[in-house]
């Protein structure tokens, strides 16, 4: 799922990847990335909403739908399936 974040927007990826897989803190990942610590906290905060929504999709596209699912639903199943 870190690779659809990639190639949706890099910068996500690279703050969510300083703060959530190396643990670095706001001010580390800011000096890492050469970008403001307010910045870090913004794409952060993105990327985690991003990254959610993804792990929402992928468990209804698991998990099975009796019907036909809603096209917003198939549009993330296509994409989780990439």
């Amino acid at each position: 799922m870190l690779k659809i974040l990639e190639l949706e927007d890099e910068r996500l990826a690279r703050v969510f990847e300083c703060r959530y897989f190396a643990g670095l803190t706001t001010a580390e990942t800011a000096q890492a990335l050469d970008i403001a610590p307010r910045s870090v906290e913004r794409l952060g905060s993105q990327a985690r909403s991003r990254m959610a929504h993804r792990f929402r999709a992928r468990k209804r596209c698991q998990g099975g739908v009796s019907g036909l699912p809603a096209l917003d639903m198939l549009a993330d199943c296509i994409t989780l399936q990439r």
